[in-house]
């Protein structure tokens, strides 16, 4: 607070009652100014207040903001290498599956390509014996209706008999071993007959109407060929099967097989 002072001016004054209201003036307002000082103290003391708390508020938020940065950081960081050391271990094991799948197949590789080119191993140790004395009467009761077949087929190539019953014979014994189905019939056939036959008539001859001595000749001759022929045929659907070329066979219409079929039909009834 500010010192009161009073100035007296002697003269100045026409009655003491002036001077007191004129004192009491002037003290008035030397204590509005006071008071107005004092609150101009008051407000500027607010302000500091205001602005320290606003600084102090305001590095607050920074040092919030900035610890909820360095967490993101922290917790951006932890995820990646997360994801890493994640990503590390699913490749590891992909590396160790992929080995023990390479091992595997190295061990059952052999096995199954066996298997696979000699079905007869993957079924036998499934055969049920208790059906084999069936498996045995119906394996006779084809041989009876075979065996004048494959004798009629020799016949109409003009070839040894011996042959006939060879190709009754053997086909189904190495089908045996090598055969994946069980409806297929095995021998000699029709067509293919009178196709070889035909083929035979071009290349060696008819032994009709010779002497019997050149009709042996000439019969042993188409034998030879007909063994010959049979031998190309398989080293041709042997290689077709190696190098998988069965899809081959969808290239033909059911037309074209039909009309074969049909030909072949009419040619034995002429």
């Amino acid at each position: 607070m500010k010192e009161r002072r009073l100035i007296n001016l002697p003269g100045e004054f026409d009655s003491d009652e002036e001077e007191r209201r004129f004192r009491e003036e002037e003290l008035e307002e030397e204590e509005i100014e006071e008071e107005s000082e004092e609150e101009n103290d008051d407000n500027d003391e607010n302000n500091d207040l205001i602005d320290k708390v606003w600084k102090e508020e305001k590095r607050g938020r920074g040092r919030e903001g900035n610890g909820r940065r360095k967490k993101r950081g922290e917790g951006g960081n932890r995820e990646r290498k997360g994801r890493m050391k994640l990503n590390a271990r699913l490749n590891e094991r992909m590396m160790k599956a992929e080995a023990t799948l390479d091992e595997f197949k190295e061990k059952i590789s052999l096995d199954q390509r066996i298997k696979y080119y000699i079905p007869f191993l993957s079924w036998i140790n499934q055969y049920n014996f208790s059906f084999f004395k069936n498996d045995l009467i119906a394996g006779m009761t084809v041989s009876i209706m075979l065996l004048p077949q494959c004798l009629a087929f020799a016949n109409l190539l003009e070839v040894r008999t011996s042959l006939g019953l060879q190709t009754g014979f053997f086909p189904l014994l190495i089908y045996l071993f090598f055969g994946t189905s069980k409806q297929l019939a095995m021998g000699p056939e029709t067509v293919v007959s009178i196709l070889t036959a035909s083929l035979l008539d071009n290349i060696v001859g008819v032994p009709d109407g010779a002497i019997p001595s050149e009709r042996d000749h000439i019969i042993d001759k188409r034998t030879v060929w007909a063994q010959l022929i049979a031998g190309m045929i398989g080293i041709n659907l042997l290689l077709l099967g190696v190098f998988r070329l069965g899809f081959l066979v969808q290239m033909f219409s059911r037309a074209l097989l039909s009309g074969f079929i049909n030909a072949a039909i009419f040619f034995v009834f002429l």
